[in-house]
């Protein structure tokens, strides 16, 4: 089930009821006592209410002055206001202090320094009582945490209490309340916290692949799991609510109550219609700025605002005309998603109105740029069926997500409140809407889908969802509804190129097969000739001027030196490397034309050398001309050398990322296991391994994406053959990377259990034997 967004709150509080001092004990025992509930706090203040959490995540705090009795407890109860909490407000509350059971009864209360324990029912507080008035306010979302000895016997005490609670509440799966252990337990200081800080640290780091802004209560237990030490933590265990099918869907969305501490807040930098085809900030501020000019301003706009001129007219010139459908399609690594990432992000209104870019758009030849508004919405066809892109097509426009009553489970939950749900399906209730907004706005819409052929079925998204859409017309003139432009992967042969010289495209290959994916489109669309991004003779002069761009660009803040390895001394603002790095990017171009993945690595192996091959160095060019793979053995050799790692170790993390369905493979238990499971050798710590990948070079043959709120990752330029794509005419394959491993490259027999499962891996139990009573001590809670 794919995660909604998280639901909007108004406010978040943070209340913190903590006893700090009792007179048990020695004034030594006092002491610690009360330093130890005091760091207790500090960790869940640490969590909800750190000042670097953003203003739409962070919990406001609040604690009583003082709490010696009933009197002071109840008054802070009373002024928080907590039985008028608004339907639109957080609350998580913690509760720490010595608990008291009483053996003739099933209630649990939290002692106050005045409390008597043999009278607890006038001088101690009644747990329950603070949880049902927090559960019967109004709040959504609500997080009750009882740190205590005993506070286990509240499961059944809050089951009697809250039968009078409204019947909506008492289903509601967002109401929460955890416990320190059950009915007998004794945790002693620091043990619930422990687990806190623990998790905490786990979502923090980056392996785990905690992605979104706010964990959900399935991620919660499955991080529990993950980090539970019994001999250091309490065994937390959730009283509330009774567990149903209708509690345990609830618990796949996102929380409020539950922000990620590993997440890293970006803004975005384009509208939500257009956010998955154009470029994100990182990746503008990685390489359109940082790597391709410098800095804003400097040097002119760089490479990827003005490079590969003749392709962006072409689309430029459909952009503002009359044309109905265009097609881009090339050979993996070619650019051609860099291509529509350019167009889309600079028609993005948001984008351009942003002044961080404002000096960087004011340069762009006029001739070269993009019409702001020009593309009203850009999707990704990757891994997703006709329906599925529908419906997000149709959210990209601006369509609620909750019509689709009866969507497949990758639909997402409604946030913008109720709507009717749809008798009919996506690819009908799109149709409608682009006629409907076509008629509104008197034009036609323009819509731009990519990877096509990533998609899970291509074929059908081609005939059930592109084909009605060219169909659509605005009125009896039959004016177009829709303008479609369309990324496409798509294979093309190469003449077999004599030793020491460049390989050739065949001049036989035909511009639009018959028989593959890329004629099916064609044919489906009724679209016009398509353009290539990869023509050999007409991308050498944009390859060579993006390797040059790569190449001068300032080495601070990029990472220049990989962990353990000094930092290089080539300051590409010398004058004298001016020449020798043109002269260098044109061999490259010659070489590794039309490819632009291959020309980026290269550059990047330029940039690490201490000392520039000659452009017309043999081996070298040898090396360029095998590609990626030949590229990829040298970086593996010279990485394992520096960190001292077999190279076939460090292959295995490549590899095995292959294997991910959909966007990728997560890191957490996942990918190494994958490497212990399929890794040629023995690898006897594969996540120490990855973490060398990922501080080297070598992540640049993988990247991330995120899928159902965590990170995953998959080789650049994967070269899996589209599905639905015959191998080039002569059964020739085009370089393009391949890692997995040459016995594992087809599906596995029926039976095979050396494939990893894709569902998620269980650690092995982490449970120890149990341990002895402990005696009364003044530390348990």
């Amino acid at each position: 089930m794919t995660r909604g967004p998280v639901p909007g709150t108004y406010a978040r509080r943070l209340l913190v009821m903590a006893v700090t001092e009792y007179d048990d004990g020695t004034p030594a025992q006092q002491q610690e006592f009360s330093t130890g509930v005091s760091a207790q706090v500090t960790v869940v203040e640490g969590w909800w209410a750190d000042p670097g959490l953003d203003d739409g995540r962070r919990f406001a705090p609040a604690r009583p002055k003082q709490l010696r009795d009933l009197r002071d407890l109840r008054e802070f109860v009373l002024d928080e206001k907590l039985a008028e909490v608004d339907d639109d407000e957080a609350l998580v509350v913690y509760i720490t202090g010595h608990g008291l059971a009483p053996a003739n009864s099933p209630q649990h209360f939290l002692r106050l320094p005045d409390s008597y324990e043999d009278r607890p029912l006038s001088t101690a507080f009644p747990t329950a009582e603070l949880i049902a008035t927090v559960l019967d306010s109004r709040a959504t979302h609500v997080l009750v945490m009882v740190d205590s000895c005993f506070s286990g016997r509240l499961e059944t005490e809050l089951k009697a209490n809250l039968k009078a609670l409204r019947e909506g509440r008492r289903s509601l799966g967002s109401l929460v309340v955890l416990a320190a252990g059950n009915d007998e337990s004794r945790p002693r200081l620091g043990q619930f916290t422990n687990l806190l800080r623990a998790a905490h640290e786990h979502c923090a780091d980056r392996a785990n692949g905690y992605a979104g802004s706010h964990l959900s209560w399935q991620d919660w237990k499955g991080i529990v799991g993950a980090v539970f030490d019994a001999k250091t933590m309490a065994d937390i265990h959730e009283i509330w609510p009774t567990p149903s099918a209708t509690v345990q869907r609830a618990h796949q969305q996102p929380s409020p109550c539950l922000p990620n501490p590993g997440y890293a807040a970006v803004e975005p930098v384009l509208g939500a219609s257009l956010s998955q085809v154009g470029w994100t900030r990182t990746e503008l501020d990685t390489y359109w700025i940082s790597r391709a000019a410098g800095h804003p301003g400097a040097g002119g706009p760089g490479w990827y605002f003005t490079g590969r001129t003749e392709l962006v007219k072409r689309v430029l010139a459909f952009l503002v005309g009359t044309e109905n459908v265009l097609v881009v399609t090339g050979e993996a690594g070619s650019g051609k998603s860099a291509l529509l990432a350019r167009m889309v992000t600079l028609s993005d209104a948001r984008f351009r109105a942003d002044p961080h870019y404002g000096p960087l758009i004011a340069d762009i030849p006029e001739e070269l740029d993009v019409p702001v508004g020009s593309v009203d919405a850009a999707v990704l066809a990757r891994n997703s069926d006709p329906d599925e892109l529908a419906q997000t097509l149709y959210e990209a426009l601006g369509g609620s997500p909750s019509v689709f009553g009866t969507a497949p489970a990758r639909t997402r939950t409604a946030s913008r409140g109720p709507a009717k749900p749809l008798d009919e399906g996506p690819v009908v209730a799109l149709c409608k809407l682009v006629g409907e907004l076509a008629l509104l706005r008197g034009r036609p819409l323009t819509l731009v889908v990519d990877g096509i052929d990533e998609a899970r079925n291509p074929t059908r998204v081609i005939t059930d969802l592109l084909r009605p859409l060219t169909q659509l017309r605005m009125d009896t003139g039959g004016c177009p509804a829709v303008r479609l432009l369309l990324g496409v992967r798509s294979p093309r042969e190469y003449t077999t190129a004599a030793e020491g010289e460049a390989r050739r495209p065949s001049t036989s290959t035909p511009t639009a097969p018959s028989t593959d994916l890329l004629g099916l489109l064609i044919r489906a669309t009724h679209s016009g000739n398509s353009i290539r991004t990869d023509d050999v003779e007409a991308t050498r002069g944009d390859i060579a001027a993006y390797v040059r761009a790569l190449l001068r660009a300032p080495y601070e803040g990029q990472g220049g030196a990989e962990e353990g390895r000094p930092e290089l001394p080539l300051d590409p603002a010398q004058p004298q490397l001016r020449y020798q790095h043109r002269s260098l990017a044109a061999a490259v171009a010659e070489e590794v034309s039309p490819s632009f993945l291959d020309a980026r690595i290269a550059a990047e192996r330029l940039r690490s050398m201490r000392v520039l091959p000659s452009p017309d160095d043999p081996p070298w060019r040898r090396t360029l001309r095998e590609g990626t793979e030949a590229l990829l053995r040298e970086d593996l050799g010279e990485v394992a050398r520096w960190h001292d790692t077999p190279a076939e170790h460090l292959m295995a993390v490549l590899r095995t990322s292959a294997f991910g369905q959909g966007a990728g493979l997560p890191w957490a238990d996942i990918w190494p296991a994958a490497v212990r499971a399929l890794g040629p050798t023995p690898v006897a710590d594969p996540d120490a391994v990855i973490r060398q990948v990922m501080a080297s070079r070598l992540n640049g043959y993988l990247t991330t994406a995120v899928e159902d709120e965590r990170t995953v990752y998959r080789p650049i330029g994967r070269a899996d053959r589209p599905r639905g794509e015959p191998l080039a005419r002569g059964g020739h394959r085009p370089r393009r990377l391949d890692l997995r491993p040459a016995e594992r490259r087809c599906d596995p027999a029926p039976g095979d259990r050396s494939r990893v499962r894709p569902r998620r891996l269980q650690d092995q139990d982490r449970t120890g034997p149990a341990g002895r009573r402990n005696r009364r001590r003044t530390d348990h809670l």
